[in-house]
């Protein structure tokens, strides 16, 4: 009885893996040509029969390419349009792109017009049609003083129904004090339906805006990092800098109060070292990031809180501890993640995922970018090399009762030149109680067991992409399954994340191999 138990094991593992690694099946659109030196930026939207898609010169930023409005068919998977955008002058006076969005069937674009007299650059909404005309007057929405850094610019947030747009931005400060913080709601008939304007309580500091978003209710809540009131710092013990002990704050503003209320993070044991939220069905804030024991600069945990706007109170404090896993916390240090500790500890913001069983999972990614400057030995002019690593994905999954469940790493190894990682990152969905990542790899990672062993992927902004296109699993219960996302007959394809679009239980991917492309769909089984 025995050695048939262990034969239906055996059976049973093997039709296990043959079910969970598998790839999906895409139903692909035809394959076209990239145009020379071009690719695609972003998508701006889609609605039940299109996606669009803008497309820009490779190397050059917005403001200085040529920009293309495209869309693809989702019934065929084809391209639908290709028309070159002509940004528009505003009152004869030059405009520059900066943001285009397809929201409520509607495509709207969002110029600048630098007033040279004032130093100060307006921000115009105005609609354009599929062939990239403009049409109808321009609104203004906006100014801010000119050439400033690409950081302390207009910031955009599409509502999470598809129908507004949300702007910020403020005049440029190093130490607050006092500027007013400026939202902006703009609809997809150029119309400002409200506006904001904040003043924070954190004069005299040095601070910085995360993230955003304004809920259904008309509450909004501000995620803030602030240089502490007294300036301490913390070595970095072999790191380049010292550590900044930065202090976390989610401000929420309560529109029926008209109140703004400031929140501090304070984590149990742990100084909190990054903080994220989301919203969850009921308009509470849940709020992730990781904790770093006091005496420490590695991280030691994540922790989860939620807090209850309307009660104005934090009813969940956990927190996933693992500083006590040496063999975890030494994969941080590995030679594949950086040189030193503002290396190996730099992640992302993250994102929160929910799950159909009520779990959690809170996923960030290893980020850091360095930069070289060469300089030309006839004429000492200088040349600047940025190279962005994208390594590690973390999640950490807190359970329906608001307990820690389990905390995994998916490695990887993503390496490119002066493209922002354009091929590299992840994109991220649910399918009921499983996760799925989607990245491009090393095809030497497929069978590759040891996380030391990761290879490296590298990519630069001149050349075609490399790697190939793989889909991770996690299921409910941290179990991890990884397998190549295409069938062998589109094995060389690699994707781009940024281009990855969910409609529903509906999934649309970007593949390309060499100077090929094309879109397909597909469904999770």
């Amino acid at each position: 009885m025995r050695k048939v138990l262990i034969v239906i094991s055996l059976l049973t593992s093997i039709i296990s893996s043959s079910i969970f690694a598998q790839t999906v099946e895409v139903e692909w659109g035809g394959l076209n040509d990239l145009p020379k030196k071009t690719r695609f930026k972003k998508v701006i939207g889609q609605d039940s029969d299109k996606i669009f898609l803008v497309r820009t010169e490779k190397g050059k930023s917005l403001k200085n390419s040529e920009i293309w409005l495209e869309s693809i068919s989702k019934t065929t998977m084809g391209i639908e349009s290709s028309y070159k955008l002509n940004i528009p002058e505003v009152y004869n006076k030059k405009s520059n792109f900066e943001r285009l969005f397809y929201i409520n069937n509607k495509l709207v674009l969002f110029v600048t017009v630098t007033d040279a007299i004032k130093d100060r650059d307006n921000l115009y909404a105005m609609h354009i049609d599929e062939d990239g005309v403009s049409s109808g007057e321009p609104q203004l929405v906006g100014t801010i003083s000119s050439n400033l850094d690409e950081n302390l610019r207009f910031k955009y947030s599409v509502t999470p129904d598809k129908k507004k747009v949300l702007v910020q931005y403020n005049v440029p400060f190093s130490t607050y004090t006092g500027e007013p913080i400026y939202f902006k709601l703009v609809d997809s008939n150029l119309e400002v339906t409200e506006t904001k304007r904040f003043i924070f309580p954190y004069e005299k500091r040095k601070l910085s805006i995360t993230n955003f978003q304004r809920g259904e209710s008309g509450n909004y809540y501000i995620a803030v990092r602030a240089h502490p009131k007294k300036q301490r710092r913390t070595s970095a013990r072999g790191g380049k800098k010292p550590v900044i002990n930065y202090v976390y704050y989610i401000l929420v503003y309560n529109a029926k109060k008209d109140s703004l209320q400031e929140y501090t993070m304070v984590v149990d044991k742990y100084r909190p070292t990054s903080m994220t939220f989301s919203l969850d069905e009921e308009e509470n804030v849940l709020l992730f990031g990781f904790g770093n024991k006091r005496s420490s600069i590695a991280p030691g945990s994540v922790y989860y809180q939620k807090l209850n706007p309307r009660t104005e109170k934090f009813e969940v404090k956990s927190l996933m501890e693992f500083y006590k896993d040496r063999a975890f916390l030494a994969e941080f240090k590995q030679e594949r993640n950086g040189d030193d500790p503002s290396h190996w500890y730099s992640f992302s913001n993250g994102r929160v995922i929910f799950l159909d069983n009520g779990s959690k999972v809170f996923i960030t990614e290893q980020y850091y970018e360095t930069k070289r400057i060469i300089v030309d030995p006839k004429d000492k002019s200088e040349t600047a090399i940025y190279y962005y690593n994208y390594n590690d994905i973390l999640l950490t999954c807190f359970d329906e009762d608001d307990q820690p469940l389990w905390y995994r790493r998916v490695p990887k190894n993503q390496f490119s030149t002066n493209d922002k990682g354009y091929y590299s990152s992840y994109a991220v969905t649910v399918d009921m109680n499983k996760i799925k990542l989607i990245y491009n790899d090393n095809p030497k990672n497929i069978k590759n067991k040891s996380i030391s062993n990761t290879k490296q992927l590298k990519n630069n902004i001149n050349t075609n992409p490399s790697g190939i296109a793989m889909l991770t699993t996690i299921y409910s219960d941290g179990n991890i399954d990884v397998a190549p996302m295409f069938p062998k007959s589109d094995a060389k394809y690699s994707t781009c994340p940024r281009l990855f679009v969910e409609d529903d239980g509906q999934y649309f991917v970007y593949g390309q191999k060499g100077s090929k492309y094309k879109y397909g769909n597909f469904f999770f089984e």
